[in-house]
């Protein structure tokens, strides 16, 4: 997704979906998404030179809705995700519904699977 935001000097949108934890306190809910913004910002290295700066977005909430809706807020021309196993990559061919599935079957726009 960087190099593609790279190469036609496109926005970039990084976002991260958490599902509030059943019995996470807030503090704890709010501890988790700091970690999770530093993590996400660690993705890109600090000497990258990109075109235009990435917005980093985080949101509480089902992935593949949280997801849909930003892409659709955002007139997304492509949503890129990661897919972490092989059973994930699994599941996309099954009835079950993932969130790439689910992605790939409702937006609005392109769906890209990478390996994460």
């Amino acid at each position: 997704a960087i190099s593609l935001a790279h190469r036609y000097h496109a926005h970039l949108t990084m976002l991260y979906v958490s599902e509030q934890q059943a019995g996470a306190t807030p503090a704890e809910h709010k501890d988790f998404m700091a970690y999770s913004n530093k993590a996400l910002q660690d993705v890109i290295p600090p000497d990258e030179q990109l075109a235009v700066q990435p917005e980093f977005v985080f949101k509480t909430g089902v992935p593949a809705a949280e997801i849909l809706k930003v892409a659709r807020e955002k007139s997304a021309a492509l949503i890129v995700i990661g897919i972490r196993s092989a059973h994930q990559t699994a599941e996309l061919t099954h009835l079950g519904r993932s969130t790439p599935l689910e992605l790939i079957a409702e937006a609005n726009c392109p769906v890209m699977t990478v390996g994460a």
